[in-house]
């Protein structure tokens, strides 16, 4: 679906025009006024524009209430519907677009378009095109996942590759045809399977269903030359035991011989409940220079050797934040007892002694460790006696200098625990999510990467939690205590961000990528040009890339806005401000 994207023009806005107040009026339009709202989106067949806002009347933010608009044949692709209101109501709203029981989009605007109905007159509400209030035009994006949808996504050939067919291996070599398709829960034949999928810009076949226990797909074979079947293959619900996987499936010809064989990865993803996963805010902003977890991590240092503040510590966020970061950057996983943790390894250090009395340094990973042991342990850093004398100067740095505040924080929010020294112990271990969330300025935003195994094999080597329940727990803390804090989410891990962006539509996505510095099995994650298409087709807000291949080629911002993504980077070259000048300027 597309939208039309208008020239920005700064004096319109959503605008309306009484009529004449001499005109006749009725019993009825003495109490409440007519207001009639129009806007401009164009759709695709069975797509409606809806209206939907804070009151009751339009819907109070619940799609399944929002009000469809009306189109026509002459005033296509004019949307538009009176509603009846009683003057002086304070309005919040804004446009969706719906498909049956599915949001396919919405606005993204930074804030919701806001009236006052005034009384006695009809009022026309003129709001543009969809998208735009006339200042803030933001990106469109797609619907999320009602509560009782499931989506699958299939992928018969590399995601984001150059072939859609790579993983089929046929005994013939006759060119043939493939119809992806579906079937009803109750019968598994030929004539059932009339749910054909189209295939997507990301090479995935896309279905939607009310439970993937129910769900059965059929791939048909036909030659080209006569449009012949010659075989099939299938995917039933015991073949979709787990969130994410690769099947490996027979092609069964017409005499049920096994004539071929394929390869078929895919994702399952379902529905974030939450009260207030809703399609009221969106809430996007620009970093200007981000804390890199917190205040605590250098890419010209040695983790363990040089820093002077524990990154992802508390005492790390809370400096950067005194110094005047716009957002903190830091990763989130889950310990064994499902609390969301802030470490950036999947392993942590800890200290011990062997049978002799010597020291012994072990690896245990942050998921089988409960957070009640967690917390009292202090991340492993440098030695003491080498590093106190950088820690005391920087405390004494905090307790006298006169920090940089950024102009839009309110200093008086701010819970100064840096000057109390004997908070610094406690402020130096393993945060939870919801400490920081609590602790930190609201003011800060946060950028919060998301981690999870780099593999298949890690994956199961860690014994992780699937990923729609290990994603639900994150969401669940951060839905719950956020407030109106300004938040980003990241990830390296392509099909966390697909699922993020499938379960909520209040916070960015972006997909992180080491922009081709770093191989890896996975084709969406080896370069600038594959991450910027892999967010641009599965409708990510953007992308994180490491600074040097941009730095290497300014082109790729430009690529990325054009494909209407934001664009951020990070590393070692950022280091040296002189260095970012360029980039930002060109708009990274």
């Amino acid at each position: 679906m597309h939208y039309n994207r208008p020239m920005y023009n700064p004096f319109q806005s959503n605008s309306f025009d009484g009529s004449d107040p001499s005109s006749p009026a009725t019993d009825r339009e003495l109490i409440n006024t007519s207001v009639c709202f129009k806007v401009k989106a164009n759709t695709v067949m069975g797509e409606v524009v809806c209206l939907i806002g804070n009151i009751p009347s339009l819907g109070a933010w619940d799609w399944r209430k929002s009000l469809p608009m009306n189109t026509g044949k002459g005033t296509y692709p004019e949307w538009s519907i009176s509603v009846d209101l009683p003057p002086g109501t304070s309005l919040e709203y804004k446009y969706i677009v719906k498909r049956a029981s599915q949001v396919m989009a919405w606005e993204t605007l930074l804030n919701p378009r806001k009236l006052t109905v005034h009384p006695h007159c009809r009022m026309n509400v003129t709001d543009g095109e969809f998208n735009d209030d006339g200042f803030h035009s933001e990106y469109v994006d797609k619907g999320w996942l009602n509560e009782d949808q499931v989506q699958l996504r299939l992928f018969v050939g590399t995601p984001q590759g150059e072939s859609q067919f790579k993983n089929i291996s046929l005994a013939s070599k006759v060119p043939y045809t493939v119809v992806v398709a579906s079937s009803s829960p109750s019968t598994f034949d030929k004539e059932t399977f009339t749910n054909v999928a189209t295939l997507q810009p990301d090479n995935s076949f896309v279905f939607i269903t009310n439970s993937a226990s129910e769900l059965k797909i059929a791939f048909s074979f036909s030659d080209m030359a006569h449009q012949h079947l010659f075989g099939r293959s299938f995917i039933t619900p015991e073949n979709l035991k787990t969130d994410q996987g690769i099947l490996s499936l027979p092609i069964v010809g017409t005499g049920l011989d096994v004539i071929g064989q394929m390869e078929v990865m895919y994702l399952v993803a379902r529905p974030f409940l939450h009260a207030h996963n809703d399609s009221k805010a969106m809430h996007h902003r620009l970093p200007f220079w981000m804390g890199h977890r917190g205040l605590g991590a250098r890419e010209n240092m040695s983790t363990l050797g040089k820093q002077v503040l524990t990154e992802n510590s508390l005492v790390s966020f809370l400096t950067a934040a005194k110094m005047g970061a716009d957002y903190v950057e830091f990763d989130v996983q889950l310990t064994k007892d499902d609390i969301p943790v802030i470490a950036h390894d999947q392993e942590i250090w800890i200290k011990t002694d062997d049978r002799n009395g010597d020291e012994v340094r072990l690896k245990i990973p942050v998921n089988k460790v409960t957070y009640n042991k967690i917390q009292k342990l202090i991340p492993m850093v440098s030695k003491e006696d080498q590093n106190m004398t950088a820690i005391q100067r920087l405390k004494q740095t905090i307790h006298t200098r006169k920090f940089q505040e950024a102009k839009d924080k309110t200093t008086s929010k701010f819970v100064n625990k840096l000057q109390v020294t004997s908070h610094w112990g406690k402020l130096s271990g393993f945060p939870t999510l919801q400490e920081l969330l609590h602790m930190v300025p609201i003011e800060v935003g946060f950028n919060i990467e998301i981690k999870y195994p780099d593999t298949i094999q890690e994956e199961i080597y860690y014994s992780q939690k699937q990923r729609n329940d290990y994603l639900d727990k994150i969401l669940e803390v951060l839905f719950d205590h956020i407030g109106e804090r300004l938040v980003i989410i990241s990830s390296f891990d392509p099909d966390i961000c697909l699922l993020l962006a499938l379960k909520q539509i209040k916070y960015p996505i972006l997909f992180l990528t080491c922009g081709g510095t770093i191989i890896t099995s996975d084709h969406r994650r080896n370069s600038v040009d594959a991450a910027i298409q892999f967010a641009g087709t599965c409708h990510l807000a953007g992308i994180v890339s490491d600074a040097a291949p941009i730095l290497d080629d300014l082109s790729y911002i430009n690529k990325a806005h054009e494909a209407g993504l934001l664009l951020l980077t990070y590393g070692e070259k950022k280091h040296d401000g002189r260095e970012c000048q360029n980039p930002k300027e060109s708009g990274c």
